[in-house]
């Protein structure tokens, strides 16, 4: 069950310093050692072994030898970190796209980096299928058992 106190501190402690913030990101993508980390940061080593202390103390980061890397519980913490900023990124550059509903207002550099278009196929109907939207919906939830979330924009 979700004790959504405890896990709302936990996530309020972590974002509210961006250096174990950034330091999840960064070992999100490949293992690192305090050198290669205060290179990246710019840090001094006890501010950075700090940080990392307190990750490791919420099992969101492990130490093997002189490397740093991320548990498996900090690896999904991290790629949701990645998805919420991805996702609130697109929201702050998108809000014309959002109030009116059109894909021709976001840039093009943009549709990359939106996390919830990732992998996703754009289907418009034709004068010979006005359905097909429809049809392709139906038939990709009719394979799906699962939960799945989508979003409909229709033209206006």
């Amino acid at each position: 069950m979700i004790n959504y106190d405890s896990d709302f501190e936990e996530l309020r402690f972590i974002l509210n310093s961006r250096m174990r913030s950034k330091i999840l990101m960064i070992l999100f993508n490949n293992e690192q050692n305090v050198d290669s980390l205060r290179g990246i940061l710019d840090k001094p080593a006890s501010t950075l072994l700090h940080s990392l202390h307190e990750l490791i103390l919420l099992n969101l980061v492990n130490k093997v030898g002189k490397y740093y890397y991320l548990t498996s519980r900090g690896h999904i913490f991290a790629l949701v970190m990645y998805k919420f900023l991805s996702n609130l990124y697109f929201i702050n550059q998108g809000q014309k796209f959002i109030s009116d509903h059109s894909f021709k207002l976001i840039p093009k550099s943009l549709i990359g980096e939106v996390y919830f278009l990732v992998n996703g196929e754009y289907v418009c109907s034709d004068e010979s299928d006005f359905s097909k939207p429809l049809n392709e919906y139906l038939d990709i939830n009719s394979l799906f058992l699962g939960f799945i979330v989508r979003w409909n924009v229709f033209p206006s």
